[in-house]
């Protein structure tokens, strides 16, 4: 079995949802040490810290995000599913980034506690606050 070992990030964050066609003004994004943006074909997501204003967009705001540290191999299987089904158990829901070299998971400020919990309580997972 893979051992995850997950670390937290600090600050809050924010969840921004932009609709495919609207303009955005993303170049403060690109100074920030952390953010993400996906485009699909129905809309814009961006994650970025609270403090950073996107007008205009829908807003989630108080996320705290934590990630599995290291590269994991794009062929392991299981590794979201191992992180979320425990949070599923407590009521916890998340959102999910993904990328080449690792996965992160977003959990509301007021569940944080909790979901380290539950992430601790699960054999191969070390959660760190």
């Amino acid at each position: 079995m893979y051992r995850i070992r997950i670390e937290s990030i600090p600050g809050l964050f924010s969840i921004y949802r932009y609709g495919v066609n609207e303009k955005i003004h993303y170049e403060k994004l690109f100074e920030e040490d952390i953010m993400s943006i996906t485009r699909t074909l129905d809309e814009v997501s961006i994650v970025c810290r609270n403090e950073i204003e996107m007008p205009g967009a829908d807003i989630d705001p108080d996320w705290r995000l934590m990630r599995i540290t290291g590269q994991l191999d794009t062929s392991l299987v299981g590794i979201l599913y191992r992180m979320t089904a425990p949070l599923k158990e407590k009521g916890v829901s998340a959102f999910v980034i993904s990328t080449f070299d690792t996965d992160y998971l977003m959990v509301k400020r007021e569940k944080f506690h909790a979901a380290i919990d539950a992430l601790n309580g699960e054999v191969g997972i070390t959660a760190y606050e």
